[in-house]
Order: structure tokens, then C-alpha cells, then sequence
């Protein structure tokens, strides 16, 4: 009987620590717009991979984050998380001239791309349903940024908000 009761403990523990292991996918507005993709695990540790567009060029960042619930009785399932991660892509800008010929203007402009790489770290608060599978999530994004127009640039305004679907609520 005290056998048959540990497993059962043992396998009532487990279902419950696994029901935060969430996989989600979904659209983050923010100084890094594009799509989003979540894996928290068993252990409240996510990782997130946002493809996006900034700067009129693309961006890969990838996160490592970790989350903690805030427990309050009429938010169960609001969670609060920080992180780092990396970023890589290029960025487009443009170059424009003007110089006289023969006394008449002439103005010429040209579109220029270089890579940038970077590091990102993330602060925010997470919001999960319980009877549908969506979560919301606010979150501020500070970046470095390496190469591009410039050599080195620091944003601290990167804000952000996402909507995902959970694929296993």
C-alpha cells in the first residue's frame, strides 16, 4: 500500500510540474517585429526565437529566459521572466548624394546592407490561459548591436508585445 501510494505522489508531482512545459508560437510587435517562438520546460526555463524585421532588414534573435509565477490569487498563471540571448541578421541604409554638373543638381542615392550581431537581454511579464490556448506577453528588450551604419549601437527602447497560440495547452 505505502508503494502503490509513493508512484501515485510520484506521478501526481510529475503531471503537475509538467503542465507548465508549454510550446507556443505567435506575433511580437516591438522594436523587433516578426514571428515568435516559445518552449518553457518543466523547470520554468524558456527559449525563444523571434524571426523579425528592424531597420529594413531582417533579425534572428534567440533567448534563453527564466521564469518565476507571481503568486497572486486572481492572476494564477502571470509569470514574470528575464533573459539573454543573441542576435544576427543585416540591416539596409541609404546613402544619398547630390553634387552640380554643368550648374543643374544632380542627386543620387544607393541602398546599402551590412550585418550586425549583437546581444539582447529581456524583462517581462507573461500571461497564460487556462481555458484557451493563447498567451500575452509585455516585455523591454535592451540591445548592443555590432557592425551595421555604425560600428557599435546601444538601444535601451526596444519594447515589445506578443500574442502567441499554445500548440499543447
Amino acid at each position: 500500500m505505502k508503494l502503490l501510494t509513493t508512484i501515485l505522489l510520484i506521478s501526481l508531482s510529475t503531471m503537475l510540474v509538467a503542465q507548465y512545459e508549454r510550446t507556443a508560437i505567435g506575433l511580437r510587435a516591438g522594436g523587433v517585429s516578426g514571428f515568435s517562438f516559445k518552449h518553457i520546460d518543466e523547470s520554468l526555463t524558456g527559449v525563444e526565437v523571434v524571426a523579425g524585421w528592424q531597420e529594413n532588414g531582417f533579425r534572428l534573435v534567440g533567448m534563453i529566459q527564466k521564469y518565476k509565477p507571481i503568486a497572486t490569487h486572481r492572476l494564477a498563471n502571470l509569470f514574470m521572466f528575464t533573459g539573454f540571448g543573441a542576435h544576427s541578421g543585416y540591416i539596409r541604409h541609404d546613402r544619398y548624394s547630390s553634387y552640380h554638373e554643368y550648374g543643374v543638381p544632380i542627386y543620387s542615392g544607393n541602398h546599402n546592407y551590412s550585418p550586425v550581431l549583437g546581444g539582447d537581454f529581456i524583462l517581462g511579464l507573461e500571461y497564460h490561459f487556462e481555458s484557451i490556448p493563447l498567451n500575452f506577453s509585455v516585455d523591454y528588450k535592451p540591445y548592443f548591436q555590432l557592425f551595421g551604419e555604425e560600428h557599435f549601437r546601444l538601444d535601451l527602447w526596444d519594447l515589445g508585445f506578443t500574442v502567441r497560440y499554445a500548440l499543447n495547452n
